[in-house]
């Protein structure tokens, strides 16, 4: 059975302002509603739940509030401890059947990860509604430097910025390939590519896609000028200090070893002012 509701299917890719957009989405909640556009509360964990995740390097639990619907990928792909992807998309389904909004936004970046199987599932899942899967580009080079600081960020690499781009010189590759997966599946005038360098400057995707909603930017104006600017880049400086912890965590193989140097080695780490000012900047960040 189909449905008139429309749904807006934001797939990332990563590295593309999804953090802070998901933010906006978020906060804006309320308001969003009131214009007949539903931001569901399923698809992530509800209050009082809890549930551990398979995320690289590390095994990571994720409790309620969650700003992004990320557990409908990560239950496709098994990511999920005791959550199968057919409970956590009929939660969803049936939010979004008993809602009287007329449009849906679901906003994961790891949608991008999924292959045709799983992408198959997802518009099984969303068969009865009509789909336009937004997609937003970013010109590789910034791309890649986002994501090596976030890798860095992560303690998944160590190394430089060249080494960086020498291990994952085809993303550029994966990038078409996932694309055409989409098309493929929902069909290429379903799937909508939003330039992100005519988004840039602050807030600016948020009000892209507010355009792509056909509302109107007055309204949110508010949400605009509070939404959270999640997920940036650290500086130079601590991207230097990251790696270093980075390699010291490599080479010991644990992230316990990793407290032992440091705590063995303190005294000698903060002798001069500017390594404990460069070290309290590092921790400050690292508890971010």
């Amino acid at each position: 059975m189909t449905t008139s509701k429309k749904i807006f299917l934001h797939i990332g890719p990563p590295k593309t302002a999804t953090t802070s957009l998901q933010s906006f989405f978020d906060q804006a909640r309320d308001e969003l509603l009131v214009h007949g556009i539903l931001y569901p509360t399923y698809g992530r964990p509800q209050p009082g739940e809890s549930y551990w995740v398979e995320r690289k390097p590390h095994k990571q639990i994720y409790r309620s509030p969650v700003i992004h619907h990320q557990f409908l990928p990560w239950t496709l792909l098994g990511e999920v401890e005791n959550l199968s992807p057919a409970k956590c998309w009929d939660l969803l389904l049936s939010e979004i059947n008993e809602t009287s909004a007329h449009t849906v936004v679901i906003s994961a970046e790891d949608f991008f990860r999924l292959k045709h199987p799983k992408i198959q599932a997802v518009a099984s899942y969303l068969s009865p509604y009509h789909v336009t899967v937004i997609v937003y580009y970013r010109d590789h080079f910034s791309r890649f430097l986002s994501s090596y600081t976030q890798a860095v960020k992560k303690g998944r690499f160590f190394g430089s910025f060249q080494d960086f781009l020498k291990e994952k010189s085809g993303l550029v590759k994966y990038f078409y390939q996932q694309l055409k997966l989409w098309k493929d599946i929902f069909g290429e005038s379903n799937v909508q590519i939003r330039n992100l360098k005519n988004n840039q400057s602050k807030n600016t995707i948020e009000q892209d896609f507010i355009k792509i909603l056909g509302l109107d930017e007055a309204v949110f104006e508010d949400y605009f000028n509070t939404a959270v600017q999640e997920n940036r880049s650290p500086k130079p400086e601590i991207i230097r200090l990251i790696r270093f912890v980075n390699w010291i965590e490599y080479s010991l193989g644990s992230r316990e070893s990793l407290r032992g140097f440091f705590i063995k080695n303190r005294s000698t780490l903060m002798k001069e002012g500017s390594k404990l000012k460069a070290l309290v900047a590092l921790i400050s960040f690292l508890k971010q």
